[in-house]
Formats: structure tokens, sequence, C-alpha cells
């Protein structure tokens, strides 16, 4: 798991941070890491990048990396200090959303 400061969605990221998390997937030891980002982007979603092993001979399988939007507006929204107290189950069950280590099908 990482975090960056950069919309991604928007921006891209530089080349050392794809050496980066292609690194942190192939040192797991499910073969997966996250990379969360903050957005204020609504209609953004999950996206997979598979490491595959450069050698052929290699009996590992194949890793991968998701680069997840953390999406500002409903961080924001689950933060206000006044709201009903359900709002810390529903943080809870965001925060454990953005660590699942697998790619979510639907965006919020």
């Amino acid at each position: 798991m990482d975090a960056k400061y950069r919309d991604i969605w928007e921006r891209g990221f530089p080349p050392e941070w794809l050496y980066q998390l292609s690194i942190y997937a192939l040192a797991s030891p499910i073969r997966v890491s996250v990379l969360l980002y903050a957005t204020m982007t609504a209609d953004v979603r999950d996206e997979r990048i598979e490491v595959r092993q450069p050698a052929r001979w290699s009996s590992e399988r194949a890793a991968s990396f998701i680069l997840r939007p953390v999406l500002l507006p409903l961080l924001a929204e689950l933060l206000v200090p006044d709201r009903v107290s359900g709002s810390a189950a529903e943080r809870m069950r965001y925060a454990e959303e953005l660590v699942i280590p697998r790619t979510r099908k639907t965006t919020h």
C-alpha cells in the first residue's frame, strides 16, 4: 500500500512510480499492491496494471498493482463532525474498501 498526493486520474504518474509499485507488487505475498491517490473527479474508477515476469523460464505468477482514487468530496462528507452517528460506520466501510487489494467494480 502506498499513497500519493497527486491526482493521477487528471495528471498521470511518473515512470519511477511504475517501478516502485511493480517492486511492491512483486514483493507482496499476494502479488498485489495498491496506490491510493486523492481526486476531486467524480467519475473515476480503479485501474489495474499487470506486472509480468521478464524471464520466460520463471515459475512466478504475474503480479499487479491497483491505482485507487480516494474521492475527496466523499471523504469530506464523511468527516463532517455534526453528521448523524451512522457516519462512523460509513467511514469504516469506506476505509476498508480503500485497502482491499482487488479491483472495485463500481465507484461512488
